[in-house]
């Protein structure tokens, strides 16, 4: 009950925050028919609310126009945009000074939402809004905003860090950086493809309170990196998948970064669609309680150093940590491998479908507990529901009496595994 209070009054706090701003609704001007837009904008621009009808755009794109050379585009309350087949907006940097580089604010309110749709109401009938790999203008910003139909093709050339279909992308560079953009109390709908996406990096500034409805992919789709923007307010409803879904651009599994990462158990899931693996020791990476993960086939989360914790609440319902598998059966991803020294943890938590993978000294398991080159694999596991394994419920790695993983289990329950509940 301490738990439910101390959340309730978070999120009011967090609403009250965010509701500072002038609160007013903007009206609209006297034109009566839409301004075209065709050509790149290379001096700061300010679109105003200009028609007085809803239902008329104030502005019409008629092509992929780039902001840039240090121009703004700044769009007040209650404008709408619509744009042509194939039109779009990028935010872009163009040579190597980041005064090149142009930026969007889109600062609407509550009452007064920024629209961008397209000239015909489906998915799909326009391209999106791109932000360059190189542009990390803080000032990029989407706030109360409506983003529909779009996602007609992609959003700009893999060779520049995109190659999705997607509402809203931010590029990812070969060298390692990303745009970046916030993204607050919008609302990214009926696209044909991604609601948000980032390749290779997170590209988000700030995460709050938005709403994705009814795009036909994923609603984000990015780096486990950024997982931990997920807040308490945004939703996820009817997309391809309702959450945030790990970028598949990895060949290999994904490498948190050296700080500490918190995934929470909000109204989204999320996705694992390659893996995870903590290098570093001061790498954390804590899952809480009521915090939901699907799995993809071959994926595998690996501790060789730092920290993990999967902590849940109670014995049944929604407060637990649930690793579900993507595919239904036994054994279809490679389950959770702890090699690291320090105090792993997994607690309240379901594992389900994991041993897909006999790892070298090991044997295939939901969770397996390592010894690697003199060090002592340490984990906790205790009334967990280890389940539908392709070998066991837990396996210790021993390779002497002296040489093996550090487990300390109780209160576990095993069903349907192909192996022994514990093996060593």
């Amino acid at each position: 009950m301490k738990l439910i209070k101390l959340k309730s009054a978070l999120i009011l706090a967090l609403i009250i925050i965010t509701s500072c701003k002038k609160e007013e609704p903007v009206p609209g001007g006297n034109a009566t028919s839409c301004e075209v837009i065709s050509s790149d904008i290379i001096t700061t621009t300010t679109l105003t609310n200009r028609v007085s009808d809803p239902n008329i755009a104030d502005y019409c794109i008629t092509e992929f126009i780039s902001v840039r050379e240090g121009a703004g585009l700044i769009i007040e309350p209650g404008v709408v945009i619509e744009f042509s087949n194939g039109a779009g907006i990028e935010v872009g940097t163009y040579g190597t000074s980041q005064a090149n580089s142009g930026y969007i604010i889109a600062d609407g309110i509550s009452a007064d939402k920024i629209t961008f749709t397209g000239a015909s109401k489906t998915p799909g009938s326009w391209r999106g809004i791109a932000i360059s790999s190189t542009n990390s203008d803080s000032r990029n910003e989407l706030d109360n905003c409506i983003i529909e139909y779009a996602g007609g093709q992609e959003l700009k050339s893999g060779l520049l860090g995109f190659g999705l279909k997607t509402a809203v992308g931010v590029g990812f560079s070969s060298a390692l950086q990303s745009g970046l953009i916030s993204i607050t109390n919008c609302i990214i709908r009926n696209n044909d493809g991604k609601g948000y996406s980032c390749r290779k990096g997170s590209g988000l500034n700030k995460f709050f309170n938005n709403k994705f409805e009814n795009n036909t992919e994923e609603a984000v789709f990015m780096s486990v990196n950024g997982f931990g923007k997920l807040d308490p307010l945004s939703s996820f409803t009817g997309n391809g998948f309702d959450g945030f879904s790990q970028s598949t651009e990895f060949a290999v599994l994904e490498q948190i970064a050296d700080t500490i990462h918190t995934w929470r158990g909000y109204q989204g899931k999320y996705s694992l669609s390659v893996g995870l693996r903590l290098v570093y020791n001061t790498a954390e990476l804590h899952i809480q309680q009521g915090t939901e993960l699907v799995v993809a086939s071959g994926s595998l989360i690996h501790v060789r150093e730092g920290l993990f914790t999967a902590i849940g609440v109670g014995a049944t319902g929604q407060q637990r940590v649930v690793f579900k598998a993507e595919t239904t059966g036994v054994g279809t991803w490679e389950g959770i491998y702890l090699e690291s020294t320090q105090d792993n943890k997994v607690i309240n938590a379901d594992v389900n479908g994991g041993g897909s993978k006999i790892h070298t000294g090991t044997s295939a398991a939901n969770i397996t507990i390592g010894y690697r080159f003199g060090k002592i694999g340490k984990g906790t596991v205790t009334n967990c529901n280890l389940r539908y394994s392709g070998g066991c419920g837990l396996y210790v790695r021993t390779t002497s009496p002296t040489q093996r993983g550090d487990l300390t289990q109780s209160g576990n329950l095993y069903y349907g595994n192909v192996g022994s509940n514990i093996c060593n």
